[in-house]
């Protein structure tokens, strides 16, 4: 009686064939000595910190219902993608949207808590509370832009007009990245493929911002006139550049990886990078404020 209960014992601690597939965990039976005390931690802190770990639908849920009942035009509506889109009804679920996410995050290594509130409280203004992936106007409105038909589409509007005027650049530049030569007649797709609306934000938030000077070095903010300028400046932010060339192009491009900037928490240059004025200037530093109290950002176990 004693052995058959023993024997049943072991079976049931013998969980190693089951979790096999979990990433990282043990392959074989060999004895492994951990801490329970820290397993239980390691357990816990993943309810309350999002870092190295994707987001569950619920989770992204739950963001968006949160930020939108935090305003009145936008309350009660969770609804994705529904003012100016393109994209396919069956990508406008909330699995789809958790799905890219969680993609754009780990391949643009926006993988720790703070990093993913900046780059959420910049896509959620960019595209109108996650509600269009191209720039609202009617087509006579953008039809007068200089940019046009490469007006801002994905989550982080692409667009740029670069030293020819016109929008083509961020463009080409994106396609050349993607190691594509169609831009100029596929350059819808940026608004309209999920996967590219995705990815064109991540691929910018982390290699995109192009500046004008391209030599090695470190990169700082400047001051400049204006409430954005000054808050700029105050922030006093720098970053190391990187010098980086796209697809079969020789030229090379100086850029910041906003991740960098995200890590010291430099809201208003972000945004400036990002929107290159000041539109949503105030509005985004609110979305930081919020996205960070609705993601417990003070448990996070990287918390400054």
């Amino acid at each position: 009686m004693y052995y058959e209960k023993v024997e049943e014992r072991i079976k049931n601690l013998s969980f190693f064939a089951e979790c096999k597939t979990i990433a990282d965990f043990p392959q074989s039976d060999e004895v492994y000595h951990f801490n329970p005390i820290g397993l239980v931690g390691v357990f816990g802190n993943r309810s309350k910190c999002y870092c190295n770990r994707d987001f569950t639908v619920d989770e992204v849920k739950e963001i968006v219902k949160d930020l939108r009942d935090k305003e009145k035009d936008t309350k009660g509506n969770y609804d994705l993608f529904t003012i100016k889109t393109s994209i396919p009804e069956a990508d406008k679920t909330y699995a789809r949207f958790t799905e890219e996410l969680n993609k754009t995050f780990t391949k643009y290594k926006v993988n720790i808590c703070l990093r993913k509130i900046h780059f959420l409280a910049q896509v959620y203004h960019e595209t109108n509370r996650f509600r269009s992936s191209e720039e609202e106007g009617k087509t006579s409105y953008l039809q007068n832009k200089s940019y046009y038909p490469f007006y801002g589409r994905g989550l982080m509007q692409l667009t740029w007009k670069g030293s020819s005027g016109s929008g083509r650049t961020g463009y080409k530049q994106y396609f050349d990245y993607l190691k594509r030569t169609d831009y100029e007649s596929n350059y819808s797709e940026v608004g309209s493929e999920i996967n590219l609306v995705f990815d064109s934000a991540g691929w910018f938030w982390e290699q995109g911002k192009t500046l004008s000077n391209s030599n090695i070095g470190t990169w700082n903010a400047p001051s400049f006139a204006g409430t954005v300028g000054l808050a700029v400046g105050k922030e006093n932010a720098s970053s190391e550049k990187q010098i980086i060339s796209y697809g079969n192009n020789s030229k090379k491009y100086g850029t910041i990886n906003l991740n960098l900037l995200a890590d010291n928490n430099w809201i208003d240059t972000i945004s400036w990078l990002v929107n290159g004025g000041a539109n949503g200037f105030e509005e985004r530093r609110n979305y930081l404020k919020e996205i960070k109290e609705i993601m417990n950002y003070e448990n996070c176990i990287n918390k400054n």
